[in-house]
């Protein structure tokens, strides 16, 4: 292993411009590849996996202006540079942010990425834009977009409401109540540390506070939390303990409830992580990874209690680090992801579901074992995506997949 860590920081040379530690770099590819013979390829998954969490510079000249429009055709060696980020709306509309340079390189940031989207469901793909600098990207409707660019060492955030071809900074108000209609909750901060919740509407430009944060130190790596009509969930730890925590607001963020996992496993040396949260809406599940154990609790909106889930405890715990590779199924199954060792070297999911009784091994239809984590699009659809395929995975019941 030391040998492999070696060699990935001689192959990335100095790091990206950022807060990230070359041990952070390697930890992302690790998980993705663990033979020696695919180095090469592990060093290009984990350099994809840190764009979207480290820092950077915007390309110079745009500071603080809309980015450049345009819609160019996809070069053909498009498929030749690493995805760093996928995104859904429904089943039509489909991004992809691929790795700005053409390989690897020291003198290449490696926060720069260029987007393409699908108005067909994949069938073709276009150029959107100029190359930017976001760690983070969210796609909140089928032409609309939300982006956390860099202006120096801060961020700054943006939208697109033309399927990224050009993007523009938000402008900033009084603190809000609650989100109104037709606005979405975010969680974001400049400096990329625990984030604030604000209440943003693309269409008109502006994103201001809500007047009552989640009483935690909410994780900013969910930009958009996971949300159905006025209920908003936020992860993150307990302030005053540390512990994992989950907020959640059943009146657009007017009001929120915390629940704070304090019988959940020890935690790391380093501190606890935040839970990782799938839900439908109706029905959240937290999985906690601990130092050497894992709890998963299930909460639904008909008695508003978290309870533990003592039967998850027969799901060998794997890798501890994938829990964000969960989902909640139509009929509110829960499916978590096993990582495991596949026959290439590579590392996989085997899936198990389990709602009141015990887990059970499941086989996803036309669901690849190499995911991304799951997210829900815009249209409520779930979907994912495979570092070895470069596809896109949607389903509408979590049961049956398509790729795109």
């Amino acid at each position: 292993m030391t040998e492999l860590r070696e060699l990935f920081e001689e192959a990335v040379g100095a790091p990206p411009p950022s807060h990230l530690t070359a041990g952070d770099v390697y930890k992302t590819g690790r998980r993705r590849h663990r033979v020696r013979t695919a180095l090469a390829a592990a060093c290009a998954a984990a350099v994809a996996g840190v764009l979207l969490a480290g820092g950077g510079l915007l390309l110079p000249g745009r500071s603080g202006q809309d980015l450049p429009a345009g819609d160019p055709p996809t070069p053909p060696a498009v498929s030749g540079t690493p995805v760093q980020w996928a995104g859904a709306a429904d089943a039509t509309h489909l991004y992809l942010a691929r790795m700005g340079c053409a390989t690897p390189s020291t003198s290449c940031p490696k926060t720069i990425s260029q987007l393409y989207g699908s108005g067909d469901g994949g069938r073709t793909w276009t150029r959107r834009g100029a190359p930017l600098q976001a760690p983070r990207l969210a796609v909140v409707g089928p032409q609309t977009l939300l982006a956390s660019v860099f202006t120096g060492r801060a961020q700054t955030l943006t939208a697109s409401t033309d399927g990224a071809r050009t993007w523009h900074r938000l402008r900033e108000g009084a603190a809000v109540d609650a989100v109104p209609g037709g606005s979405l909750a975010v969680c974001w901060a400049p400096s990329g540390e625990s984030c604030t919740l604000w209440s943003v509407d693309p269409a008109g430009g502006r994103f201001a506070p809500l007047r009552v944060q989640p009483a935690l130190v909410a994780d900013p790596a969910d930009l958009v939390p996971a949300g159905a009509g006025d209920r908003i969930w936020v992860r993150g730890t307990d302030p005053a303990t540390g512990r994992p925590a989950v907020a959640v607001s059943a009146d657009a963020g007017h009001s929120w409830s915390v629940q704070v996992f304090a019988d959940a496993p020890a935690c790391r040396s380093e501190g606890c992580r935040p839970p990782y949260l799938a839900t439908d809406g109706a029905t959240a599940y937290a999985v906690v990874a601990g130092a050497s154990a894992r709890a998963v609790y299930r909460h639904t909106t008909e008695d508003g209690r978290w309870t533990r889930m003592s039967a998850v405890d027969a799901v060998p715990a794997g890798r501890l680090d994938a829990g964000d590779r969960s989902f909640v199924a139509a009929d509110g199954t829960h499916v978590l992801c096993e990582t495991v060792t596949l026959p290439d070297g590579r590392d996989g999911c085997r899936f198990w579901a389990g709602r009141d009784g015990a887990y059970q091994t499941v086989e996803p239809t036309g669901l690849p074992a190499t995911v991304y984590p799951f997210h829900r699009a815009a249209d409520g659809s779930l979907y994912t995506f495979s570092y070895t395929t470069d596809r896109i995975y949607l389903s509408a019941d979590g049961w049956t997949w398509s790729a795109r």
